[in-house]
């Protein structure tokens, strides 16, 4: 067990900042996926559904009006069907290639989503806030993913068992 001046001496040699930047870093494919997630049921990264909806959208206007944009909707709604997005609300998913293309990387506190998809820039373009966690989703990640290895992290550097 150790004595309160040797967990005191520990405590000034931790870097938590650094801790947690390492830990991010290694928690990319983890924030990608949750990322995946949010975007697959409709969601931005403030938490709200991806628009402009597909009744909404301009692109309709010249391909066929609100019929078309119905039809497409309905057909999204049979291909993904998904009970925690919104009807009419885009997923960006039709047969994974967009999504199986982003990539994240963590430098230091700057996170970056990649695609190797061509029209990444378009799509993010049209559908803003799509990058980043928000919401129930940050939430996940923060307590499921990050919170736990930061406090293994913890214990092993201090000997402190955190809650």
């Amino acid at each position: 067990m150790a004595t309160v001046l040797g967990m005191l001496r520990r405590f000034e040699r931790l870097d938590s900042e650094q801790m947690l930047l390492n830990t991010m870093k290694e928690s990319a494919d983890d924030i990608r996926d949750i990322n995946l997630e949010q975007m697959y049921d409709g969601k931005t990264s403030e938490g709200v559904d991806i628009t402009p909806s597909y009744l909404d959208d301009p692109y309709w206007d010249e391909h066929g009006g609100l019929p078309a944009a119905e039809a497409y909707s309905a057909w999204k709604d049979q291909i993904t069907p998904n009970p925690r997005r919104h009807r009419h609300t885009p997923n960006l998913f039709i047969n994974g290639y967009y999504h199986s293309s982003i990539r994240v990387t963590v430098n230091g506190a700057k996170i970056t989503w990649n695609s190797t998809f061509d029209d990444m820039n378009d799509i993010s373009e049209k559908f803003k806030n799509i990058y980043g966690l928000g919401g129930v989703y940050k939430d996940v990640f923060l307590r499921t993913y990050l919170a736990p290895v930061l406090r293994e992290k913890m214990f092993k550097a201090v000997g402190l068992l955190m809650k």
